[in-house]
């Protein structure tokens, strides 16, 4: 699979033929063949099949055609290498990778095609023969910034960290104003050496650029952290920014630094153990966690951090009475924190303890009255276990909308509420109102679309519901979406 990141795609299309030109080259080869190809009515009809094929955009069937024609013009390396890009837009990446090598062989493929070559060499997963061209195409030196871009973006997917910021200084030295590039040599940097980050990290807070909030404040966070001439406390605040963006395999390297730094830090070898959990499957760096966990705790027993990450350890696990056990404890340790509270709320209910779970729910509204997200907590639970949805969900919704009126899941969770109660016009006004400040919010698009099925409006009902189901691919939302369109539309 290729890697990506921000900014990938925009190296790639900057180097693509635009579709007129292929046009005309191939209008030209129909006409250069006329009356000289060994078979010229069958080199015609393959040429205009190929440029019928390429106006409308179907890939395969103009690579079949290219090649076809190629076969009555072996040694025209510009039909090979049309071939070749076109069976690599259609995914045949061994047609592809076949094509453009005889392309090449022949001696008439561009610099953008041994690219598009390589690119179809490292799709295919031939990383050596693609490092062999990236290599030859940077000696040439005209789509170098096209080649760290890939190689950066390879090396960061294979967390070789230090490789893939290698590549991206030599890229922003090339494009300065390449901001998506900037902020991940920002992000690769935190992790690994904090004090050059700012340097990168500045440039992008200073731009237009969707991140620029998160990277001044991370480098905020880095300027602050310094100030105790504590270098393994700088890499633990980094690796927190980090993981708050879900960039755990970074966050990951941030908190072993601070550990190899400061082997008695507990609280550094409990972050160091959620991040081993969060890694992906395969990743060298994956693991349980837990001996990172219990190490933490050896060194302090009452560490806040490992009692919680403990409780998700067994909570992905599914046993949830340890789960609950470790997060109970921590809420003795914390006893002001309405999270902790929710955690605790959750995991009782997924035991069926439900009055002690809606009296931890209730706690955590308690500590923060002001805070919309724990009324919304105890009306999704009051709805998701289907208990006192007037009496309980209703005024917690109510609540939620006071306090945050143009809040998506506040307005969500009142509408939800409704649905059930069978006031179908004010849910749709509510969920109408969640969908103006959030289009993309996938469970009022849910609540929503289940509301037209009642109101016997089943065209607007399906459209909200396939859109849930798109917005939220592999969660609950997606799950419930299934469930209500195989149910009303099989």
């Amino acid at each position: 699979m290729q890697p990506s990141f921000s900014g990938y795609n925009e190296h790639v299309s900057s180097i693509s033929a635009p579709r007129s030109y292929l046009l005309i080259v191939l209008v030209g080869l129909l006409a250069a063949c006329l009356g000289l190809a060994p078979q010229p009515h069958a080199a015609r009809q393959a040429l205009e099949a190929a440029r019928q094929a390429l106006e409308v955009g179907a890939s395969a069937a103009a690579a079949a055609r290219l090649e076809r024609a190629a076969a009555y013009f072996p040694w025209r390396a510009d039909l090979w290498a049309e071939a070749g890009r076109s069976a690599l837009a259609a995914g045949d990446l061994a047609a592809a990778s076949a094509h453009l090598e005889r392309a090449a062989a022949l001696g008439g493929i561009s610099e953008a095609d041994l690219l598009t070559l390589a690119d179809a060499q490292q799709a295919a997963g031939n990383q050596e023969a693609a490092s062999a061209l990236w290599d030859q195409l940077l000696q040439s030196g005209s789509l170098s910034a096209e080649v760290y871009a890939r190689r950066a973006a390879l090396a960061y997917a294979q967390e070789q960290y230090l490789a893939a910021a290698a590549d991206l200084q030599a890229l922003v030295l090339l494009r300065p104003a390449d901001t998506a590039s900037l902020y991940r040599l920002g992000l690769i940097m935190a992790a690994l050496e904090p004090n050059t980050a700012q340097v990168y990290l500045t440039q992008v807070a200073a731009g237009d650029f969707s991140q620029a909030s998160f990277a001044q404040d991370l480098s905020r966070r880095i300027s602050t952290a310094r100030l105790f001439d504590e270098p393994a406390y700088t890499f633990m605040v980094t690796g927190q920014a980090l993981a708050s963006q879900a960039e755990w395999g970074l966050a990951l390297q941030a908190f072993l630094q601070a550990t190899q730094i400061r082997p008695d830090y507990a609280e550094a070898w409990a972050y160091l153990g959620e991040a081993r959990q969060r890694q992906p499957a395969g990743s060298p760096q994956a693991g349980s966690g837990l001996d990172e966990m219990r190490q933490s705790l050896a060194l302090d027993p009452d560490c806040l951090a490992a009692h919680i990450f403990l409780g998700l350890y067994y909570e992905r696990r599914g046993d949830y009475p340890q789960a609950l056990s470790w997060v109970q404890a921590a809420a003795a340790l914390d006893p002001g924190n309405p999270d902790l509270q929710v955690g605790m709320g959750d995991l009782l209910a997924l035991q069926g303890e439900l009055p002690e779970a809606q009296a931890a729910y209730e706690q955590a509204i308690a500590l923060a009255p002001q805070n919309a997200a724990y009324p919304i907590a105890l009306a999704q639970f009051a709805l998701e276990q289907q208990i006192q949805v007037r009496t309980l969900a209703l005024p917690a919704a109510r609540q939620a909308v006071l306090l945050a009126p143009q809040d998506p899941a506040a307005l969500d969770v009142m509408g939800h509420t409704l649905v059930l109660l069978g006031d179908f016009f004010n849910a749709e006004r509510f969920l109408q109102r969640a969908l103006q400040n959030d289009p993309n919010y996938a469970p009022a698009h849910l609540h929503l679309g289940a509301a037209y099925l009642f109101m016997e409006q089943p065209a607007l009902a399906r459209a909200h519901l396939d859109l849930a189901r798109a917005l939220d691919p592999n969660g609950p939302t997606a799950r419930d979406a299934q469930r209500l369109l195989t149910y009303y539309f099989p």
